[in-house]
């Protein structure tokens, strides 16, 4: 790289790694963490246990930073593996140690959130010498090129963080809301540093430690402008800014669902259903936090007296989304039975119950339209899928169909035997026998489609979803 040390290099790649981490916690965020661990936010600033505050938001912030540092780690250990870099015993210690404090940071996260953060910190600096090592063994076009991508991928980062916060603005105004004029001033400046920052990467004149110095430069002009914000709107703010937290981890999880079942569809195709499984697993993790954190956002509106509008919306998400993590679930577990065919249903339910939502709210959430009609044709995609896995069932593997009928047998009438013997309540058995009608519904949907109408299955099916039918009306009649 032109004029530039490589250990420079190498060292500020490292502290990139620890920001990129660290710098995408909101402003609130950061500015909170200023209280103690015990203690919580109130809209003066004033300390007050026993709340719901933005105390709560530190939380779902340091589990993020602990994520993306483990992630981080563990990508330079893949390089390690890719290149055939192998770590020196007394570096072995470091990665060790490095895990050690990520697991520690996990275990306390939820009791001493900036404890958290800071053996997160101590984590990647711990691990530093490890990757300064492996990125030093890398071919260096190598070398050259996860240094660019990193720098790169921070300046987008502040690219993004502009738009959303002008966005904001922009709302502000449409309400007739005087903003300062120092807070356009501080936007203005920091859209100039990111131009030039951008154009050096580009035209390849960049020096690093130029393109870190714009990159703190513009953290704390957005930060500067934040504040004054909330020096004049205090409780309006921060109810745009948790809002827009929602919407922007909402398209996040929409982005990983719509890859992560893309994916999936693939491996089931090529008869993987193992890595299928992985990929579904840590699905259901991301859209695990997405959904913490749309919890919290909840309960902070609340706390704040916000709109039913907004209160509602995000109840609306978060509901959505537990009901979408309650699909994948079901997703997994019929992978880890090589049950590809109410796998691909599952995702199915999930993806359409996405959809559904969305489409109803679609001109309420900002950003949103591009992601639907991607998440649309995801669905299509997996539509088909579906409808190609029943048919070759049907028609080549008729034998595997009947099997999956055996069990669903099995399965409600060890259902009806748990109800009866008052293992579980009606309502959990209603919602039970719900579940398996709308597969079967699903599959005999698709099933009629297919040429040749394998008559005894259908009439299988029929035969099932009429024994749930009947049980559902006897349970209704019992309760009234």
């Amino acid at each position: 790289m032109r004029g530039l040390d490589l250990y420079k290099v190498l060292g500020g790649l490292i502290i990139v790694l620890v920001l990129s981490a660290i710098t995408v916690i909101p402003v609130e965020s950061l500015i909170a963490s200023a209280a103690d661990d015990n203690g919580s936010v109130n809209e003066t600033g004033a300390g007050s246990k026993g709340n719901v505050s933005v105390s709560d938001m530190r939380v779902v912030a340091a589990k993020r930073l602990i994520d993306r540092v483990r992630d981080r780690i563990e990508n330079i250990l893949s390089l390690a593996v890719e290149y055939n870099a192998t770590i020196p015993e007394n570096m072995t210690k470091l990665v060790d140690e490095a895990k050690t404090l990520l697991d520690n940071a996990t275990r306390i996260v939820e009791e001493k959130p900036c404890e958290a953060i800071r053996l997160a910190i101590r984590a990647a600096h711990v691990f530093r010498p490890v990757a300064v090592y492996v990125l030093s063994s890398l071919p260096e076009s190598v070398r050259e090129e996860l240094t660019k991508n990193a720098l790169e991928r921070l300046v987008e980062t502040r690219i993004e963080a502009v738009k959303r916060f002008e966005e904001k603005l922009g709302f502000l105004e449409e309400k007739n809301i005087t903003i300062p004029g120092i807070v356009y001033e501080k936007i203005d400046q920091a859209k100039e540093l990111l131009n030039q920052a951008k154009g050096m990467l580009e035209n390849n004149t960049y020096n690093a430690s130029e393109i870190r110095r714009i990159i703190h430069q513009v953290d704390k002009l957005l930060a500067e402008a934040t504040i004054i914000l909330y020096k004049y709107f205090g409780r309006m703010w921060h109810i745009f800014s948790l809002m827009d937290g929602a919407y922007h981890r909402l398209i996040m999880g929409i982005v990983a669902v719509t890859r992560a079942v893309n994916h999936t569809v693939r491996l089931v195709e090529e008869n993987n259903t193992a890595t299928a499984y992985n990929i579904t697993s840590r699905l259901i993790q991301v859209v695990d936090r997405i959904t913490e954190y749309l919890n919290k956002t909840l309960l902070l509106l609340e706390q704040r007296n916000a709109s039913e509008n907004a209160t509602g919306l995000v109840e609306t998400l978060y509901n959505t989304l537990v009901e979408v993590k309650s699909h994948l679930e079901q997703a997994k577990e019929s992978l880890e039975a090589r049950n590809t065919l109410t796998a691909l249903d599952e995702l199915k339910q999930a993806l359409d119950k996405l959809v559904t939502t969305l489409e109803e709210n679609k001109d309420l959430i900002k950003g949103i339209h591009h992601h639907l009609d991607t998440l649309k044709h995801t669905s299509r995609i997996l539509a088909e899928a579906l409808e190609k896995n029943i048919r070759r069932m049907a028609m080549r593997k008729a034998t595997e169909l009947v099997v999956f009928i055996a069990r669903i047998k099995a399965k409600l009438n060890w259902l009806e035997k748990l109800y009866e013997n008052g293992n579980i309540t009606a309502e959990e058995y209603v919602n039970a026998l719900t579940h398996v009608k709308t597969i079967l519904e699903n599959i005999l949907e698709h099933l009629e489609k297919t040429p040749h109408l394998p008559e005894k299955l259908v009439e299988a099916l029929e035969e099932l979803i009429n024994w749930i039918d009947n049980q559902l009306q006897s349970i209704q009649e019992q309760t009234q």
